[in-house]
């Protein structure tokens, strides 16, 4: 068994790296990833493609973790992540909800262990 061990491929840390913050975004997986698209498709009154608007979330709230850990996210940061691939879709009213969205997911994760599938909009405010 050992030497066939040797062919064996071996797991790629950035692979891993990425499954573990992907699970940590969207524990509940398929729910998670759909429950925040269709928040994002609303928010953008569902001008865009829906595998767009999914990566748009993926990626924006990736930065969001990552530059959480250093006290650095806020809209201004958001608004360069998104300026280089997908801000022409965005006007200053929808930046602002789609900030407050991402914020809202990510206080939920941190203080309440609750995945973006919970979190729901009542009137202006997120709730979970």
């Amino acid at each position: 068994m050992g030497f066939f061990d040797f062919f064996k491929k071996k797991p790629d840390p950035i692979q891993e790296m990425r499954d573990k913050m992907f699970n940590q975004m969207f524990p509940k997986g398929d729910k998670d990833i759909l429950a925040a698209t269709n928040q994002l498709l609303t928010i953008l009154n569902h001008s865009i493609p829906l595998n767009e608007v999914k990566a748009i979330i993926t990626k924006s709230y990736i930065i969001c973790l990552l530059a959480s850990e250093k006290d650095k996210f806020d809209k201004e940061r958001l608004k360069l992540h998104l300026s280089g691939y997908c801000i022409q879709y965005f006007d200053e009213k929808q930046l602002d909800e789609f900030y407050n969205y991402i914020m809202a997911i990510n206080s939920a994760r941190i203080f309440s262990r609750r995945t973006p599938s919970e979190v729901t909009k009542q009137g202006d405010t997120y709730l979970w």
